[in-house]
């Protein structure tokens, strides 16, 4: 029986009862009205750059949310915290469990959160008055905002929350300067000898406390400075003032470098001119107060160098290319090894694309490509021969340009081992078939897939991931279900998949097919099928990820199928 059928039933027995009885029933009828929860929440808990102690670098993850202190008033938490400014500025927000992104609520600013940024600033004082909001992902409003500090406002704090009025009060205990020294500092990315391997970043000698210098080549790429040689992503880094701060002939655009905590948002330099440079870093101003310098000093001075992308080698980004063999009397580059019509580990847009080459590790855009001298277009093949020569063009994008992604390949049946030879004064390159070669191991396809990212706050912890998608009955399909929302952090990765659980490099990620850096990402959208490849090991641009428009936030479905290594992104509200 529903509500209605029993509000009627109920006023017709009263007033049987009251034609029987006599009764003034009317005047004894009272009004019930429900009271509200005394209690808002059981606990509150704190996440944000304010909070120390927080685990993997990474201070914004629910899941090792800080648990607040408690008063004699069950709706009032308190926290002591420390907050110094950075330039996202995250200092604090609450969520009402350290559990999964989106199975909790997060109070958040109310309003005031500032253009362009993902904070509001706070009021601070006893008089202060800051009002919060409630938000969730299972509500449909979840809003990833922060209160945060004005510059110079570093210090200690006594942070009060009231759970049930929503009033936040933050009043400073002392004002402190946060302790902060370089010890050592590292330069990683396009631009750098290191490219983006993280596990072998360049050194900057420090020539005196807080100063740092670098005398050696720079490339036309993207370059950022890690406080620690740790082989993370994660963790401090020095970033530039603003997205592709220029490092030309004449200097550094900006003489400003920027601390950040934990490497987000990452903002890089852009090398426009390669040479080689003098680089001074200076921190003996502190944190807010670091400047850098860049002196040219003159043209890079190669060794002969070759490199080789393709099957062949396993590896299509340029970045992390494979270093041919070179003989210093003929001026030749070499490779010997077995090449496979079916290569197993070639994505279906990859098949037969067996070797192209490139003058130096390097972004896509960045260096110059050997390819065959006929190619016309993209995805373009020439089918080689055994003991043959052929002749290549060079293709570019440098400046503007367009170049022709183009390969050689082998006929089916034509399974074998190789040598290859190049000569690039004469743009020449001799194939000779040495012998035949072993039969490919069968690849096995994984029972188990992980996310990499901030997607369900998958987290970057291979060892540990944050999320496991779900198997498709006994398929090799996966599926994982929640929100993508746009964000700075990771740089918008959204995700990407690793298919086990253990260290970084030696586990294997599923990244977009076009993938070429650690900085790539492909947008999704609503309906969206996207081409993966299977990469591992140090060079590699295993933060190659799939990320999302702001304007295309939402709950998704996202399906990832290891036999046709495909990734489909279906929206779901």
């Amino acid at each position: 029986m529903n509500m209605i059928n029993k509000v009627a039933c109920g006023a017709a027995m009263l007033a049987a009862i009251c034609a029987t009885s006599g009764c003034d029933a009317e005047k004894d009828l009272v009004t019930v009205t429900i009271p509200e929860k005394d209690i808002a929440y059981e606990q509150l808990y704190i996440v944000g750059y304010a909070v120390k102690g927080y685990t993997d670098n990474d201070p914004f993850v629910s899941n090792t949310a800080i648990e607040m202190d408690r008063t004699d008033n069950p709706n009032v938490f308190t926290k002591r915290i420390e907050m110094y400014h950075y330039a996202d500025n995250k200092q604090f927000k609450f969520c009402d469990a350290a559990d999964d992104w989106d199975k909790i609520h997060y109070i958040v600013p109310e309003s005031g959160v500032q253009d362009g940024t993902s904070y509001a600033y706070l009021n601070i004082g006893e008089d202060g008055y800051n009002k919060a909001a409630v938000c969730s992902e299972m509500t449909g409003n979840l809003r990833d905002h922060f209160w945060g500090i004005h510059e110079g406002d570093d210090g200690v704090y006594d942070l009060t929350i009231n759970a049930k009025t929503l009033e936040v009060t933050v009043t400073l205990v002392e004002k402190k300067e946060e302790p902060f020294e370089i010890a050592e500092l590292w330069m990683v990315g396009s631009a750098t000898p290191a490219a983006w391997d993280i596990n072998n970043p360049v050194e900057m000698t420090r020539v005196a406390d807080g100063v740092f210098e670098y005398e050696g080549p720079l490339y036309e790429g993207e370059m950022k400075m890690k406080l620690k040689n740790d082989g993370k992503w994660e963790g401090q880094f020095l970033m530039a003032p603003e997205e592709n701060s220029a490092i030309t002939k004449d200097g550094c655009a900006s003489p400003k470098a920027v601390f950040s905590p934990t490497g987000s948002p990452d903002v890089k330099w852009l090398v426009r001119d390669e040479g080689n440079y003098r680089v001074t870093v200076d921190a003996t101003g502190g944190k807010d107060d670091i400047t850098i310098a860049a002196v040219y000093l003159g043209e890079v001075v190669r060794d002969p160098e070759l490199f080789m992308l393709g099957n062949a080698v396993q590896c299509f980004s340029s970045n992390s290319a494979y270093l041919m063999d070179y003989d210093d009397v003929t001026g030749t580059f070499s490779w010997e090894g077995p090449i496979y019509y079916d290569d197993n580990t070639a994505t279906p847009q990859n098949h037969n694309k067996q070797f192209k080459f490139c003058t130096r590790q390097a972004d896509w855009n960045a260096t110059d490509y050997y390819v065959p001298s006929d190619a016309a277009a993209d995805g373009d093949i020439h089918i080689i021969g055994a003991d043959a020569d052929y002749t290549m063009k060079l293709s570019t994008w440098k400046d503007g340009q367009t170049g022709v992604d183009a390969f050689w390949g082998i006929a089916p049946g034509a399974d074998g081992t190789y040598r290859i030879v190049v000569n690039p004064e004469t743009l020449t390159v001799t194939i000779t078939r040495t012998g035949d070669c072993e039969p490919q191991p069968e690849l096995e396809l994984e029972t188990e897939l992980y996310f990499q990212g901030v997607a369900g706050e998958a987290g970057t912890d291979s060892n540990n991931p944050g999320v496991e998608l779900t198997r498709i009955d006994d398929t090799h399909r996966f599926y994982w279900e929640g929100e993508l929302y746009y964000t700075d952090r990771e740089n918008n990765r959204q995700f990407n998949f690793i298919t086990s659980k253990g260290n970084w490099d030696s586990v294997y990620f599923l990244v977009p097919a076009e993938g070429d850096s650690d900085s790539y990402r492909q947008l999704v959208k609503d309906g969206g099928v996207y081409p993966m490849k299977r990469i591992r090991g140090a060079g590699q641009p295993l933060s190659a990820s799939w990320g999302i428009a702001e304007e295309d936030n939402g709950k998704y479905r996202v399906e990832a199928d290891l036999e046709a290594m495909t990734v489909s992104v279906t929206k779901l509200d």
